[in-house]
């Protein structure tokens, strides 16, 4: 606790030095050659065509168009990336004929420009996706706003953005989906690849890595292109299947813990699980293989393990049903965990047999059939437009947001006007694409597009030293750097900068052939930048959106779908029947983003100066404490298949009320920042125990409500703890 009182100085150089470590790092990992090869194809055709067709000023409002639609594509919204395409398309199209349009009157171009960034603005709270395509909007309005034009002279230059998106909308959904499901195949083994890292217990022994990309997977396989194929059943199933086996791990690493804390370790499961979770790993990492092109993988190893697992754990499975040892934690655990073996067995069985036949193109029973898409459609239309509407208040990050670029952006336009700056509008540019929602992401890309900007005055000078381009050189530049913008995005935003520096700077040059020379261009863009990201950070600063509160209410929904998900699971256990298993299922999947937001949103805050963030120790020990209840409830689950559930269990239901009642008092806590207020859960605990003492098949019960008891009343510890005081 000691360092995180230490250093709570707003300003803080820890803070600028992170900003600068974060413009300099490059992620290996993000570099996207193949999917860049196709963006910048489609941006270079699209150039190399409107130049012979319509002229050098068409053509670069075609490319623009084809540029910015394909950025999609590589971000977030790489789950939907043909519906984030097209309305990013419809979008930038739009916002070229308003801005064009209005541009004659300045005092309505600037109203109507505010509104414009605030819509772009709230776009942020549906995520990476919502948030790129509002960007490109606004970029489009102010890039287009620059030419005063008619109706009929801006419809003109919408129709070749819309033009230039259309193609590369088009050419992405042409060579995305390969006859053979090849790019289904790879998101599908990329997912069995983390379930064998997690069966050897990595990353870090967390599955949420799995589950997003068992999500991502069963998004592919959703997608129109291939909603009608008959070849896509086998995939399907591995899918349901790689839940199924997460689901399976987390719980054998709950019951692992357990085992080992109770020193109850010498049980012939718990001594054979790792070999078994081994064997496992291959079987994963061999489906993974297998649909990557390979061989089908073997079970036999993970048979023989199998096999001397249950081999030595059979005497004990002949006790007499009343001998005492049966109601040991330790044997109730490790008999557990033998069953949960067995249930894993059959499953990297089934997903072995389901990879054989992929692989050899043998008919698999088809899945049920999905809803229809235009339903789904609509749906996610209506659910999108709630989640905005839910935003529009000022205690919303995407809403702070939006005001602030509601100012900053048409700010930035005066500011242009009223300078003797060359391409103002570059302050505008560069200041609705720095200002993010949260300081880190202002800081950290406000720096790295300064860094990328020199960097591309650099290309650019190089570029143009031998003179003006001709139009094959032009094409030719434009589709490298293109290439190295689209292989950077995901990288490095300050070699993204870099590139696209180049690339805008030569498409300008193209547009206005003589106003002015590339390299002066450059050194315009430089000054622009410059002055339009100190703007935005100077606007972030006089009212900034700090993340500590939005942390709490990440961990809040976190606890709320923990709570949803444990009263959904001891349902049938005290006599309110089973929740359908589909129902589960999304919970469950609830549960698992709320963790994977509520982890994304902690780290953001902890990027802030000190005095502003979260608790870090405290926010780490909370979600620590509901991953371990969240694990028991998984266990539950898991046990409780149809036909092995227990009757209605004498005593459990007052205890399970308690604990949904002590989770729903930690969230309100959390919202409120106030010290929680929960039942005596443990007394409730000890009365279960009495209730079930000398009942068969309850031990497993009575060990898991005691981890789901101790996990909660961690949490409500951590919070009743005195905030550390700030210097």
């Amino acid at each position: 606790m000691s360092d995180a009182r230490r250093d709570h100085r707003p300003g803080s150089t820890g803070t600028l030095s992170r900003a600068a470590l974060s413009a300099a790092r490059v992620d290996l990992a993000g570099l996207a050659p193949a999917a860049a090869l196709r963006a910048a194809a489609g941006c270079t055709a699209v150039l190399a065509a409107s130049l012979a067709l319509v002229g050098p000023g068409a053509a670069s409002a075609a490319t623009v168009g084809a540029l910015l639609a394909a950025i999609p594509a590589l971000s977030g919204a790489r789950r939907h990336p043909l519906a984030a395409m097209a309305t990013t398309t419809c979008g930038i199209a739009l916002s070229s004929f308003v801005g064009s349009v209005t541009a004659h009157v300045a005092p309505a171009h600037l109203l109507v420009l505010a509104g414009w960034a605030f819509g772009g603005g709230m776009l942020v709270a549906l995520g990476d996706a919502g948030s790129v395509v509002g960007t490109q909007a606004a970029m489009a309005f102010v890039v287009f706003g620059r030419f005063a034009e008619g109706p009929v002279n801006a419809a003109k230059a919408a129709a070749y953005v819309a033009a230039g998106g259309a193609f590369q909308t088009a050419l992405t959904a042409i060579t995305r989906w390969p006859l053979a499901l090849r790019a289904q195949r790879r998101t599908i083994a990329d997912a069995y690849r983390l379930l064998g890292e997690l069966a050897l217990g990595g990353p870090e022994g967390s599955s949420l890595p799995a589950g997003l990309a068992l999500d991502a997977a069963e998004a592919e396989l959703g997608a129109p292109a291939v909603f009608r194929r008959t070849d896509v059943s086998g995939l399907r199933s591995l899918v349901d299947e790689g839940r199924r086996i997460r689901v399976e791990l987390a719980s054998l690493e709950a019951l692992r813990q357990q085992l080992d804390r109770t020193g109850g370790g010498r049980t012939p499961a718990r001594l054979g699980v790792e070999r078994v979770l081994a064997q496992g790993a291959y079987v994963l990492d061999g489906v993974a293989d297998a649909l990557a092109g390979g061989r089908a993988v073997s079970v036999d190893a993970l048979e023989h393990e199998l096999a001397a697992v249950a081999a030595a754990d059979r005497p004990a499975g002949r006790r007499r049903a009343d001998d005492p040892r049966d109601h040991d934690t330790g044997g109730a655990l490790g008999a557990a965990l033998a069953s949960h073996l067995a249930a894993l067995g059959g499953q990297l069985r089934a997903v072995a047999g389901l990879a054989a036949q992929v692989v050899d193109g043998t008919a698999v029973p088809a899945a049920p059939a999905r809803r229809g898409t235009r339903a789904g459609r609509r749906a996610t239309t209506a659910q999108q437009l709630a989640t905005v509407r839910a935003n529009l208040s000022l205690r919303s990050t995407a809403c702070r947001h939006a005001v602030r670029l509601a100012v900053v952006v048409p700010l930035a336009e005066l500011v242009a006007d009223h300078t003797p700056l060359q391409r103002g509008y570059w302050i505008a540019l560069t200041a609705a694409l720095v200002l993010r929602p949260d300081f880190g992401g202002t800081l950290s890309r406000g720096v790295a597009r300064l860094f990328g900007t020199v960097a591309g005055v650099g290309i650019t000078g190089l570029l143009v030293a031998g003179g003006n381009l001709g139009d094959d050189a032009t094409v030719v530049v434009i589709a490298l750097l293109a290439f190295g913008a689209f292989t950077s995005f995901r990288a490095s935003y300050a070699a993204y900068s870099a590139f696209l520096t180049g690339l805008v700077v030569i498409l300008v040059n193209l547009a206005t052939p003589g106003a002015h020379s590339s390299f002066a261009t450059a050194l315009d863009r430089l000054v622009d930048t410059v002055v339009g990201g100190a703007l935005a950070l100077a606007v972030y600063a006089a009212w900034p959106t700090w993340s500590s509160g939005e942390a709490r209410d990440a961990l809040a929904e976190l606890t709320r779908a923990e709570q949803a998900y444990l009263e959904a699971v001891t349902a049938p256990l005290v006599g309110r029947g089973r929740v359908p298993e589909a129902s589960a299922r999304a919970l469950a999947r609830r549960l698992r983003l709320a963790r994977s937001n509520c982890e994304a949103t902690i780290a953001r805050s902890l990027s802030e100066p000190r005095s502003r963030r979260i608790d870090g120790q405290l926010a780490s020990g909370v979600l620590a404490a509901l991953r371990r209840s969240s694990l028991a409830t998984h266990v539950l689950r898991t046990s409780l298949e149809p036909g092995r559930a227990p009757d209605r269990v004498p005593g459990l239901a007052p205890l399970a009320a308690a604990l949904v009642s002590a989770l729903g008092e930690i969230a309100e806590s959390l919202e409120a920042g106030r010290a929680p207020d929960v039942p005596a859960l443990r007394p409730l605990h000890g009365d279960l125990v009495d209730e079930t003492a000398g009942l068969v098949g309850m031990e497993l019960l009575v060990v898991e409500t005691d981890e789901l008891v101790n996990a909660i009343d961690t949490v409500a510890a951590l919070l009743a703890q005195p905030a550390a005081p700030s210097d």
